[in-house]
């Protein structure tokens, strides 16, 4: 997180590279700066403080992205989305306010927007 302090979280992938959890920076900073946070937490796996990854293929529409994006556990609304390609391996991560960016633009001739697929998938 020190070395990307402009994301929004990290994803944590499996050997194949398929996500299986996301660390929400916000989240985990108040976790870690709550009372006893660093004693508990310090010597813990980062999984343990993950929450299950918000997943959208990347031929996944724009406007159900954002449905997803939007859905469930209100606290995690503005958690990016984790771009996975079909085989389910990561490709990336869009934060919500790059969807709602493109939801804004005027409607593309081409018919539906897909979800913004990122330039090069950041992993830790």
């Amino acid at each position: 997180m020190r070395a990307r302090p402009d994301s929004g979280g990290i994803v944590l992938v499996d050997r194949a590279h398929r996500p299986v959890g996301y660390l929400d920076r916000s989240r985990v900073l108040l976790q870690l700066a709550g009372r006893f946070g660093h004693a508990l937490w310090a010597e813990k796996p980062a999984a343990e403080l993950a929450d299950p990854p918000r997943t959208v293929d990347e031929r996944t529409p724009l406007h159900r992205a954002m449905e997803i994006g939007l859905s469930g556990d209100p606290a995690r609304g503005y958690d990016d989305l984790v771009v996975v390609a079909p085989d389910g391996t990561c490709r990336g991560v869009v934060p919500v306010a790059e969807l709602w960016r493109r939801a804004i633009l005027p409607p593309a001739a081409s018919g539906p927007r897909p979800v913004p697929v990122p330039q090069a998938a950041r992993t830790a």
